[in-house]
């Protein structure tokens, strides 16, 4: 029983073992053809895939011809519609753009094609231009042909003048060295002229220095002596400018022989000289008193009225007058320098004396005024001037502090003024002296140029001190004092007009 059980397990476990070999062959063959089909389906696969790596190769080695021909090889491609970038696409229409601008070519192709047309239409200006240019340069050849003659013919017409100039320079130069030695020839001489004229200048230095300390010297002692003489003898060259015809003591008047035909001017005051006198202008002792003409009369006639004059020695006819100011047939010319106070009342009066120079047809020709600047700035004293009369002279040391310049001025200028009138002649004389000689007397109620004011006998009479009303006033009643009545009721006797030797 065992070894039967034995069997019979062993013919299970060889069948088992038999359809375990079958199912592993069947397996085995079932996996070799599954693997023989995959090696024939790779095979193919392979095949394909060389074939697709051959066309990609194939297409990648174009595209990349593609870019190098449109120049962006190293750029990618990009996309259809992408514009602007780094990529190929994007630099390739930006290409596009540039070589159309305004152009909607969309393809390359197109772009060319435009471009392509637009370059023959260029090329054809282009001829056009090239056969203008032609044109043109025959035209240049043909100017240049011309200009070519010109300058040949500038050429020798200069070569002609560098021989004509090298001839005059050589001619020139010749000239020039003679005059060379001339000039040294001269300049010599010059170096020794210059030599002795320095020598003579050193001697008159010498010399001017002593000549000038002896004539400062001498002019010093002929000024003094001069002074000294003018204050000891007054020596006048003045002459009378006329003579009294006619006086009446009542009413002051006198008549003069000069008039209109002798070109006096209303207002024109004289001094009246004793008819035996010393000369005119030489001092005042002389002077008996003063007239101003008051009205014209004939060519050779004028009414004076008396403005000073002195009782013991009354104005008679045949009494010469004078004035410095005003000479028939001229225009005296005088100097002023100083203050001008003619009535001392410590107010300037340089517009007065303006006026009684300018009436008399005088004329001011130089003159330092208040501030002490002279009019003209160099002055004008010369032969011609008659007078230079001095003024108020001011110290300066003890003026106020805002006119001691002016007043130092003036004193330097009077010093000038001076020294102007000796060097030319011209005598000098004080403003007393000068209103003396012209007649003026600032103290009597007078007619001067310019017044417009009227006077009366009232107003000569009473003066301008304020008077009390007249309605006021007292009245005479007629009556006179018996003294001045003739008691012994004879008459009066007239005068014979024979004086007594104690009148003549």
């Amino acid at each position: 029983m065992a070894t039967a059980n034995k069997s019979t397990g062993l013919q299970i476990a060889l069948v088992f073992t038999v359809m375990a070999t079958i199912i592993a062959l069947v397996v085995a063959f079932l996996q070799y053809r599954h693997a023989s089909e995959s090696e024939i389906q790779l095979a193919a696969d392979k095949t394909e895939r060389t074939k697709a790596e051959s066309e990609l190769r194939t297409a990648t080695a174009d595209l990349q011809t593609l870019k190098e021909l449109l120049g962006f090889p190293t750029a990618e491609v990009g996309k259809a519609q992408q514009e602007g970038d780094n990529t190929v696409v994007g630099q390739t229409r930006k290409l596009m753009a540039e070589v159309t601008p305004g152009e909607t070519a969309p393809t390359v192709d197109a772009t060319l094609h435009a471009a392509s047309a637009a370059l023959t239409q260029l090329r054809s200006e282009l001829d056009g231009k090239n056969s203008s240019n032609l044109k043109l340069t025959d035209r240049i050849a043909s100017l240049q042909t011309e200009y070519q003659k010109l300058v040949d013919r500038h050429d020798e017409a200069r070569k002609s003048a560098e021989v004509d100039r090298n001839a005059a320079q050589q001619t020139k130069e010749d000239a020039v060295k003679e005059k060379e030695k001339e000039l040294v020839a001269r300049e010599e001489k010059l170096q020794a002229l210059q030599a002795t004229l320095q020598q003579k200048e050193q001697e008159f230095a010498q010399f001017k220095e002593v000549s000038t300390k002896r004539t400062a010297g001498l002019e010093t002692i002929n000024r003094d002596l001069r002074k000294e003489s003018d204050q000891a003898k007054k020596i006048s060259f003045e002459v009378p400018s006329g003579a009294i015809q006619l006086v009446d003591a009542d009413t002051g008047l006198v008549w003069i022989n000069r008039g209109s035909a002798d070109a006096l001017r209303k207002g024109t005051t004289f001094s009246v000289y004793k008819q035996i006198n010393k000369g005119v202008a030489r001092g005042v002792q002389d002077i008996k008193g003063s007239i101003e003409v008051t009205r014209i009369v004939s060519p050779h006639q004028s009414e004076a009225r008396i403005t000073k004059a002195k009782i013991e020695e009354p104005m008679v006819a045949g009494d010469p007058i004078y004035t410095p100011l005003w000479r028939a047939g001229m225009k005296e010319k005088f100097a002023f320098v100083g203050l001008i106070d003619l009535d001392h009342d410590g107010v300037s009066d340089r517009d007065v004396l303006h006026e009684l120079v300018d009436t008399a047809d005088g004329e001011i020709v130089d003159e330092v005024d208040d501030q002490g600047q002279r009019h003209p700035g160099n002055g004008n004293i010369t032969v011609a001037t008659k007078f230079l009369v001095i003024g108020k002279i001011p110290d300066f040391t003890e003026a106020k502090p805002n006119e001691a310049e002016a007043f130092k001025r003036i004193a330097e200028q009077k010093t000038k003024m001076v020294n102007d009138a000796a060097e030319n002649g011209v005598r000098v004389v004080s403003m007393e002296d000068f209103l003396n000689y012209i007649g003026y007397d600032p103290g009597r109620r007078i007619w001067r140029p310019g017044v417009t004011e009227k006077w009366n006998l009232r107003s000569g009479g009473e003066g301008n001190v304020a008077r009390p009303d007249r309605a006021k006033r007292p009245e005479s009643g007629g009556k006179t004092s018996g003294i001045f009545n003739n008691n012994n009721g004879q008459k009066m006797r007239e005068s014979s007009g024979v004086r007594t030797p104690a009148n003549q």
